[in-house]
C-alpha cells in the first residue's frame, strides 16, 4: 500500500513495526514467530484425520512457510504479493469446505 501523500508513505514491508536490516535476515523477530507457528501447524497436521481439515492446515502451512521466507529474504518485485494473496485464497476455499 502506497500513500501518495508525501507525510505519510508506506511502503510495504519497509514501513512495519520490525524495521528490515540490510545484512543477514531481513526480519528475525518476524521469523521467529512465524517459525513457532510452522511447528504448531505440523503438530496439528500429524494428527489430522479428516481430508479437508487436512487440506486447510497444509494449505496454511504452505502460506505460513512463504511467510517466514518473505521475513527472511524480502524479493525486489512483486512475486511475494503474487504468492502469498492466492495462498489466501486456497485456504479460505479449503476452510469452507471443511466446515460443511
Amino acid at each position: 500500500m502506497i500513500n501518495t501523500d508525501d507525510k505519510n508513505e508506506f511502503i510495504f514491508p519497509f514501513s512495519t513495526c520490525e524495521s528490515p536490516n540490510e545484512n543477514g535476515i531481513a526480519q528475525p523477530y518476524s521469523v521467529l514467530v512465524n517459525s513457532l507457528s510452522l511447528f504448531i501447524i505440523l503438530y496439528f497436521l500429524y494428527f489430522t484425520k479428516k481430508t479437508f481439515n487436512f487440506l486447510v492446515l497444509f494449505t496454511l502451512f504452505i502460506f505460513e512457510a512463504f511467510h517466514t521466507f518473505s521475513h527472511f529474504i524480502h524479493l525486489d518485485n512483486s512475486i511475494q504479493v503474487n504468492i502469498i494473496h492466492p495462498t489466501t485464497y486456497i485456504i479460505n476455499i479449503f476452510f469452507h469446505f471443511s466446515s460443511i
